[in-house]
């Protein structure tokens, strides 16, 4: 199911769809990401309004319609995406890292929020990704600065990673926290919640260029990509 995220209509249309075709939903990944050039001396109000729009509003929307469609009292996940903005300036994309840094705020706001209703909120910076988007000379300049771990792939981060850590309920105790991109905490003021356990046949629902999906585990039905913003031009993270 594709969808333009400019409307304010399409999360709690992606929430209903996928509540309709699988009967619930148990888990969102909102790996979707808005990010056009946008530096100082050359920024544009309606460039500024999409990344706000796509990148924040969206996310905030689609938490709402899925903490009222999640009808089960524990073993909720919401999992978010930030990226490198608090790591360092990132000038060619003002609009870009000011809407992820509220992403993160994000987080720390809905974490306390959702805890009643069982369900567990964190932001995961996955470091670089390839999601098609990266020419060899992108590649190149990557593995420069980080001589240690190439440009990743999306399944490293869903797959193997710490998206399915998150999601499937190996963390199920940590909620409110920023993860980095080798699932290195970042200092904050963690909200903790309980032990929860999913049931069996849960529904993951990604939501973004992630062209992977999470992998199913014994206790975990993994649900379709169901979302798609207007095309990135960077990597989430």
């Amino acid at each position: 199911m594709r969808v333009d995220l400019l409307d304010p209509g399409a999360p709690g249309e992606l929430v209903a769809e996928t509540v309709r075709r699988h009967g619930r939903l148990d888990a969102v990944v909102a790996a979707h990401a808005y990010s056009t050039h946008t530096p100082l001396g050359g920024l544009d109000a309606t460039e500024i309004d999409r990344h706000l729009l796509v990148n924040v509003r969206a996310t905030l929307l689609l938490a709402e319609a899925f903490a009222a469609a999640f009808t089960t009292d524990a073993g909720g996940r919401l999992v978010l995406f930030s990226s490198g903005q608090r790591l360092g300036p990132m000038p060619g994309a003002l609009a870009y890292a000011v809407s992820k840094a509220a992403v993160e705020n994000l987080t720390f706001q809905l974490a306390p929020l959702l805890m009643p209703k069982g369900i567990t909120v964190n932001c995961l910076h996955p470091g670089p990704t390839d999601t098609g988007y990266a020419s060899p000379e992108t590649h190149a300049a990557v593995a420069r600065q980080f001589p240690l771990r190439p440009l990743g792939h999306p399944s490293g981060c869903c797959e193997a990673g710490p998206v399915s850590l998150l999601a499937g309920g190996r963390l199920d105790n940590r909620s409110g926290d920023r993860l980095g991109g080798w699932l290195q905490p970042v200092p904050v003021t963690v909200v903790t919640a309980g032990p929860t356990r999913r049931p069996a046949g849960a529904t993951v629902a990604q939501v973004g260029p992630l062209r992977s999906a999470v992998a199913a585990a014994p206790r975990s039905a993994v649900g379709p990509v169901l979302g798609r913003t207007l095309p990135a031009r960077r990597p989430t993270g």
